[in-house]
């Protein structure tokens, strides 16, 4: 489909992220949604792909790569209680009941993890619990649209 010259990408800054839409069409009393990438670099598209022209399409995909890079630089210089804490508020009901407390605080990061951004795990022990318990990442890095 080639709809470059019905396109022109806005970027505009949510609390949440960063919202991208074509400001040539108008929907719903509001420009045409295209996608939007929250702050831990996670993508979803709300059109399917083939929709946005190339050079926009680059320019989203620049975006997110350099926020997931911001975010894993900023991850990596908090610290371990820290990051415990910012999991805990993000991960679902069941993932943080399935946190052995028996595991020291890094192993509850490394599962926690696993089960918010769904970075593999560094243990193996910890591999094997997810496995068991048969969690499902929340957040995935990007979402295509759906027909």
């Amino acid at each position: 489909m080639n709809c470059a010259k019905d396109f022109e990408l806005l970027v505009c800054a949510f609390p949440g992220g960063y919202s991208y839409t074509n400001k040539k069409v108008y929907e719903h009393g509001d420009y045409k949604k295209v996608a939007f990438l929250d702050y831990y670099g996670c993508l979803r598209f709300d059109v399917p792909v083939s929709y946005i022209p190339g050079d926009a399409l680059l320019r989203i995909d620049h975006d997110a790569n350099a926020m997931r890079a911001n975010f894993k630089n900023s991850w990596e210089n908090k610290t371990e209680l820290q990051k415990l804490c910012e999991l805990y508020d993000l991960c679902g009901v069941y993932a943080g009941l399935c946190v052995d407390r028996e595991w020291t605080r890094s192993e509850k990061v490394d599962f926690l993890e696993y089960a918010v951004f769904g970075w593999i795990p560094h243990s193996e022990k910890i591999a094997e619990a997810i496995q068991q318990k048969n969690i499902i990442p929340i957040m995935k890095t990007v979402k295509y649209f759906k027909e």
